[in-house]
């Protein structure tokens, strides 16, 4: 970064100082706030055993290469599985009290500082311990090096204004008509309501709560508009540590060989240092599968399924287009590796393994929780949109649910 900033004088590095003493300092509250208050879901769904590593050493027989090794191996995971479980729960704190009209630079601060406050808490302690227990200095693999750029960029682009960067995609019109433009109407207007202007404003919209969030932290939408930014890169950032601790299992070189790949794809650093919700949509996502593989190798299935459906309902909350790739989409791939691996379908409740009526039950019970578990995610935006639009899914499947404001043309 520094290399990318030399040509341009001493106001540009002033400047730098000033985001990352004020920007930068809100940004790290609110991962911390992210990581407190999305610890106490994982922790809760992951059980003791499989966070502090007491499990027989054949209780797992891997069907995929994301089958969890020891809570050294599964720190990196949890760390980011908490990270973005508190971003997606926080996104629904911000929707219902925009809703509700109470939401205020006062009651955005309430919100962070509640999540800083859960930090010290067991849940939290439990996903950072295995940092702090670890004897000897961790290692960073050169491969996780070729990071480093890719870092700077997104964080220049970061701090560059709305609409100027590329001259493709990501086109200006998208960050500067609805990414950031719906959270700057509604902070003027003091609540969420209903858009007829601008139809992006009934789309589920989790990663625009959190600009939203910023621009009420910040205290106006220009001065919260690098905020918003920073937070799209940081979760830019969140998706090769996800593939890391997903991988770390396989060892440090393919863990370290998947995150470099992952994080130096156009497609990330393109959009990732800019106000978009791809960063998210590929966060949620990657850590719906990964959980949902890691359940097909668990003792403890129900819970994993559980958390991936969570993260399959936060990306559709981010995006409908994960609707029939990660809701729908998955439990039916999941259905069919269970159903044609010749794995053992160990369940400590049946001594039978091979008998198919629970086999198909325990099957049909782990497919529900999962939905179950992304309709809950997703169903404060059905609920908002039934609400102001009569259809969940406005403005999709207008001739199904009805067209409200639309007329036929």
């Amino acid at each position: 970064m520094a290399l990318l900033l030399l040509g341009h004088g001493i106001a540009t590095w002033i400047e730098l100082l000033f985001r990352l003493c004020t920007d930068g300092v809100t940004l790290l509250l609110w991962v911390v706030a992210s990581l407190g208050i999305g610890s106490v879901a994982v922790t809760s769904l992951l059980p003791r055993s499989l966070l502090d590593d007491i499990r027989p050493a054949t209780a797992r027989t891997p069907l995929s290469p994301f089958a969890g090794g020891n809570s050294t191996d599964d720190r990196v995971l949890r760390f980011v599985a908490s990270v973005a479980a508190g971003m997606g729960v926080l996104s629904l704190f911000v929707l219902l009290l925009g809703l509700a009209g109470w939401l205020t630079m006062t009651t955005a601060w309430l919100l962070v500082v509640a999540g800083l406050l859960l930090t010290p808490a067991p849940p939290a302690r439990r996903v950072i311990a295995p940092w702090r227990q670890r004897p000897t200095r961790p290692r960073v693999h050169p491969m996780l090096f070729l990071l480093a750029p890719v870092g700077a960029m997104l964080v220049v682009a970061a701090l560059t204004p709305p609409g100027v960067l590329w001259r493709d995609e990501p086109h200006p019109y998208d960050v500067l008509s609805y990414h950031l433009q719906l959270p700057r109407e509604w902070l003027e207007l003091g609540r969420i309501a209903p858009l007829t202007h601008n139809v992006f404003s009934f789309f589920p919209l989790n990663v625009e709560m959190h600009y939203l969030l910023a621009m009420h932290l910040r205290g106006g939408a220009f001065a919260g508009m690098y905020l918003a930014q920073l937070m799209h890169a940081t979760m830019a950032l969140l998706l090769p540590l996800a593939v890391y601790g997903a991988l770390r299992p396989r060892g440090r070189t393919a863990a370290s060989a998947g995150a470099a790949l992952v994080g130096a794809s156009p497609w990330l650093l393109l959009l990732g240092g800019v106000a978009y919700n791809e960063a998210a949509l590929l966060l949620f996502s990657t850590l719906s599968v990964v959980f949902a593989l890691r359940a097909m190798t668990s003792e403890w299935r129900r819970g994993e399924l559980i958390l991936s459906g969570l993260f399959a309902g936060f990306a559709c909350g981010t995006k409908l287009t994960a609707l029939p790739t990660v809701l729908l989409a998955l439990p039916v791939s999941l259905a069919v590796a269970r159903f044609t691996s010749r794995q053992e379908d160990v369940d400590d409740d049946s001594n039978d393994v091979n008998d198919g009526a629970p086999r198909r039950g325990r099957l049909l019970g782990d497919i529900v929780a999962f939905w179950l578990a992304g309709l809950i995610a997703l169903s404060p935006w059905l609920a908002r949109n039934v609400a102001w639009t009569g259809n969940p899914v406005f403005p999709e499947l207008t001739a199904l649910f009805g067209r409200a404001h639309f007329t036929p043309e």
